[in-house]
């Protein structure tokens, strides 16, 4: 082949090449991207579906904010407790079990009521009752302290002959057993105290053994297991609520007689000084109501005689009282319990109320939780470590009740 020729068919398998080149190179990177984007599709899709999954799983077992609040929980019920009961004193023990002692109970006391010595212990592992020690003294409405080291107070209370008394015992937890210690300089009843700061226990005004309002003020040193009188409140109270600050002051509201009047005055005690100041005045009057401290600080006051279905709060800042909201349903006598999550839960109540309520910090209103099985009042509940309440005993619509159940937020 002549040279020329030669050259020229190079030349032309040249710019052949050369024209091939880019759509080779096109070829190559739309291989590429295709594989990539199945690479990625999957992976995406796999991480989609991991994520999914994680999704799930946790919002079953770890309900987001939004599910909590709007959750309206439920009731389940659990085994009965050994004896019937009303006017119990439930607690939490440093171990995470329930205790309930004391109350009226059923029983052919004649024209007076009957009492109970005995206490039993709630595991929530187990869902059993167990009996413990028996007390001294047979009592109704004591005041139950539980102390750092795991030994429970009981003061006061109602006994024999419906009359308040003053015998103070100390549970012991290695043994389980009930020991006297000084009794009370007054006898009292239909009374609240608080564990203070430093250890002793405040209890203020009652009911006194001549069935007349209180407002002396005595305090149990735990050091010598003896009680001294303190100063006095400025008004005398009986079923008013007694409320251990964040700062380790105490506020005391409300009281009065059953038939009346009732108070709209609080009244504020500081260790530091040993005084009683006035700490403002409530929009209602109230009795058998309840105080809840807040986890900010603030106190929830709800319920009451006199069907008091207007809540409020109590703020420390100024120590004003401010309409909250209001029950949809009106309580005295109930109970009411600060939840994991800072809603407040109200249940039961004068009338054997089964139904609770539900108080949202952040709205400032109330609304309806599940039903228990077995409306009552004067019961014991209790919130527990992981976050339920156990409810126990109290009067219901067929007299004095063994019955216990749990409420599931």
């Amino acid at each position: 082949m002549p040279s020329d020729e030669k050259l020229k068919l190079e030349g032309l398998d040249l710019m052949r090449a050369i024209l091939l080149l880019p759509i080779l190179i096109i070829l190559m990177i739309t291989m590429l991207n295709c594989g990539g984007s199945e690479s990625s599709a999957t992976n995406s899709s796999n991480d989609k579906a991991d994520s999914m999954d994680t999704s799930a799983d946790r919002f079953k077992d770890e309900p987001t904010d939004a599910a909590v609040s709007m959750s309206p929980g439920e009731f389940v019920r659990v085994e009965d407790t050994k004896a019937k009961r009303a006017g119990l004193t439930s607690v939490l023990l440093k171990d995470g079990t329930a205790m309930i002692f004391g109350g009226r109970t059923d029983g052919s006391g004649g024209f007076w009521l009957n009492y109970n010595f005995s206490t039993e212990i709630f595991n929530s592992e187990t869902g059993l009752w167990t009996l413990s020690g028996e007390m001294n003294t047979a009592r109704a409405g004591a005041i139950g302290i539980v102390f750092e080291n795991g030994s429970v107070l009981a003061a006061g209370g109602e006994g024999e002959q419906n009359k308040a008394i003053g015998s103070t015992e100390i549970w012991d937890p290695e043994t389980g057993k009930w020991s006297e210690v000084g009794a009370l300089n007054e006898e009292r009843d239909t009374t609240d105290g608080v564990l203070l700061n430093d250890g002793t226990v405040l209890v203020a005004g009652g009911r006194s053994e001549a069935y007349s309002l209180m407002n002396s003020v005595e305090v149990f040193d735990p050091a010598n297991d003896q009680w001294t009188t303190i100063t006095p409140l400025a008004e005398a109270r009986i079923g008013h609520t007694t409320t251990l600050l964040q700062d380790g002051r105490v506020l005391v509201t409300g009281g009065g007689k059953k038939d009346g009047p009732y108070l709209k005055s609080a009244e504020i005690y500081d260790p530091s000084t040993g005084e009683w100041s006035a700490g403002g005045e409530m929009n209602l009057s109230r009795r058998s109501h309840t105080a809840s401290l807040l986890q900010d600080g603030r106190v929830l006051i709800s319920g009451g005689s006199g069907k008091r279905m207007i809540a409020e709060i109590w703020d420390p800042a100024d120590m004003s009282f401010t309409k909250t909201g209001t029950l949809n349903i009106p309580r005295a006598d109930h109970e009411a319990v600060v939840l994991q999550d800072g809603r407040v839960l109200v249940l039961g109540g004068i009338g054997n109320r089964d139904s609770g309520e539900l108080w949202d910090a952040a709205t400032g209103e109330w609304m309806m939780s599940g039903e228990m099985e077995v409306g009552r009042y004067e019961f014991g509940a209790t919130i527990l470590p992981d976050g339920t309440v156990i409810v126990a005993g109290g009067n219901s619509s067929e007299g004095m009740t063994a019955s216990a159940e749990m409420f599931k937020p």
